[in-house]
């Protein structure tokens, strides 16, 4: 999987890390609760727009969840 280090980055210090396409650091994710503390994520680079999608995740206070997701990215 691609973006496990990615997930492991926003598990301890809520940012999304490098890309693991084209390896920019300009990578971003926000987290969306669905109900009660769970939800999904997408993480995504703002290089070359890949991303990715995890859904049925706990959502902690301390995630990223206002950032509005790009609508080209490539999945």
């Amino acid at each position: 999987m691609k973006w496990l280090k990615n997930i492991e980055q926003i598990a301890t210090d809520n940012t999304a890390g490098v890309c693991p396409y084209c390896q920019s650091n300009d990578t971003e994710y926000s987290a969306r609760k669905v109900e009660k503390e769970f939800g999904y994520a997408v993480i995504w680079c703002n290089h070359c727009k890949h991303a990715f999608n995890l859904s049925r995740l706990r959502i902690n206070k301390n995630m990223i969840t206002n950032k509005a997701i790009p609508s080209e990215l490539i999945f």
